[in-house]
Parts: C-alpha cells; sequence; structure tokens
C-alpha cells in the first residue's frame, strides 16, 4: 500500500506518484508514491525525523546514478537531496553537503587551488553518494573520496553523529554506510592538497578524455554495473532485451538503447550475472542498486 510522510515542513516540496525516470540517470523506473525535496538541512532533518517517527520506508537519492528502480511503483518516500548543495573552502579544508554534485565540489576545490580530487568530475553523482560508495578510479589506482575525508555527519533517526575517516571503514566501493541503512549522511570534511588550478583544470580534461573513450555514454546508462569481480564475457556484448543493450563496448555497462522498461534491463542484467556463474563458477558482484 502506498504510503507518505505528513505534516512536512512548509518549505518542503513534496511530489506524488512522480516518475522516477526523471530522476535517474538510465532515464527508468516507476512512479514513487511520493518524493520529497528538502530545501535545507532543517527541512530534511524534520522529514528524517517524521519518516522514523511514523514507521514510513524511505530511501534517499542524489541525482540517480548507480541505482536501478523496478517499473513497479515504489511504495515508499524518496527524499531527494540536490537541493542541500553547499560547498564551502577554509584553507586545505572543504565542507561538502551531501546533495553537492561531484563536479561543484571538484570546480570549487579547484578555484581555490585546491586538488586531488579531479577524477571524481566524470561521475554524474553528488557527495553523499559517493562518500556512500567510497568512489574513485579503479582499484589499481588506489584514488578514493575516503582517502580525503577528516570526517562525515550523519543522522541516526534520532540524532546527529560525526565519524572521524577511520569510522567510516572505508575500503573497495564500500564504506560503514552499507551497513547501517538507517543512517542519512548530512554532509563531510575533506582534507586536500594545494595545487596551481590550471594543474587541476588539465586533469580534469584528461579525466574527461579518458572516460570517454573507455565508457559508453552514447545512451542513458547507470554507470559500471559490477565491481573488480567481473571476468571477460565478449560474448554478451552488444545484446539486447527490448530496448535495454549490454553495450558493444563493455560487458560491464548496460543501455537505455531505445526506450527501455527496467524491468528489460534488470532482467539482462540478471542473465549476464547467471551467465557469469555459470562460466567462471561464481556470480560478479554488483556495484549498483536495484530497488
Amino acid at each position: 500500500m502506498p504510503v507518505s510522510i505528513n505534516n512536512l515542513p512548509s518549505a518542503c516540496e513534496a511530489r506524488f506518484e512522480e516518475p522516477l525516470a526523471r530522476h535517474t540517470s538510465i532515464k527508468l523506473g516507476g512512479p514513487a508514491a511520493q518524493m520529497l525535496l528538502p530545501k535545507n538541512e532543517e527541512d530534511l532533518l524534520a522529514c528524517l525525523k517524521t519518516a522514523h517517527q511514523q514507521n514510513v520506508p524511505f530511501r534517499m537519492l542524489g541525482r540517480g546514478s548507480n541505482v536501478l528502480f523496478h517499473d513497479r511503483p515504489f511504495e515508499g518516500v524518496i527524499i531527494k537531496t540536490t537541493h542541500l548543495d553547499t560547498v564551502s573552502v577554509e584553507g586545505n579544508a572543504v565542507r561538502a553537503a551531501a546533495g553537492a554534485s561531484l563536479q561543484h565540489l571538484v570546480n570549487t576545490c579547484l578555484e581555490h587551488n585546491l586538488g586531488g580530487l579531479e577524477y571524481l568530475y566524470s561521475i554524474p553523482g553528488t557527495v553523499g553518494g559517493a562518500l556512500y560508495m567510497n568512489a574513485g578510479r579503479g582499484k589499481q589506482w588506489n584514488l578514493f573520496i575516503g582517502n580525503h575525508v577528516s570526517w562525515v555527519r550523519v543522522f541516526d533517526g534520532t540524532q546527529i553523529h560525526t565519524l572521524h575517516r577511520e569510522a567510516c571503514r572505508f575500503a573497495y566501493r564500500t564504506s560503514i554506510f552499507h551497513e547501517q541503512p538507517h543512517w542519512t549522511i548530512l554532509d563531510c570534511g575533506l582534507e586536500l592538497t594545494p595545487q596551481p588550478e590550471a594543474v587541476g583544470r588539465q586533469r580534469v580534461q584528461e579525466r574527461l578524455a579518458f572516460t570517454r573513450k573507455a565508457q559508453d555514454n552514447r545512451y542513458p546508462n547507470v554507470g559500471s554495473l559490477f565491481k573488480d569481480q567481473l571476468r571477460p564475457m565478449p560474448e554478451w556484448r552488444g545484446k539486447t532485451l527490448g530496448g535495454a543493450q549490454i553495450s558493444p563496448r563493455s560487458e560491464n555497462w548496460i543501455l537505455n538503447r531505445n526506450n527501455a522498461q527496467a524491468n528489460d534491463a534488470i532482467q539482462l542484467i540478471h542473465n549476464l550475472m547467471d551467465a557469469h556463474a555459470q562460466t567462471y563458477q561464481h556470480p560478479p558482484v554488483l556495484e549498483i542498486e536495484i530497488f
């Protein structure tokens, strides 16, 4: 049965039966019973407290990369954080709200002659999602946002806590936040290194040039599907189901090629996982989350 949060702050925008396809990078997903768009942290906390008090199921959403929703209605509340997008700098220390885009974060750092996060520029996500996933380059590079974290503030349903970097348990594509789904990331502190802006801009351009070659962004997509456990399955490149297609360039990438249904994409992913398990005796581990 669809549910919603009542008695919300007047400044918090609420939408009903909101298509999630409008809010995800792969442009798929059925309607959310209710979507909330808090304007500031005070509104966000009011929404979260009310959701916990009323025992309403909810999911946080930033810019909708790395997630795939089914076509069926999401019978709960989506709280979208993209209005919480402030980034401030003091010396080498940066404070970034969970809803800030990674492009906004990197640009602000570069404008203040700080470097170290340029590889995040190509990711169409937010700071909160990057912290949750410990986003970065490939495993061999050992470049992750968690390397620069000083602290992360979270709301646990009743109180705000500040976690120092060690407590966040950052590892490859994971963090403590995977183990604490009832926590909500509010913002974080980062410590960066002085660097001329021109050097950082050049590194951003190099990163974008690399992703243009390595990633298939011709059509809406969800980003990398799997973690590094994926083994070669070249025969799956270009396979389609309905309007969904495994990229002809990589079996780790799925495209909304032709007005796909989410169920097509999800089934195609599971078919690939089953084939991988038969060939290599283990399924690959999903990096994306499917709801």
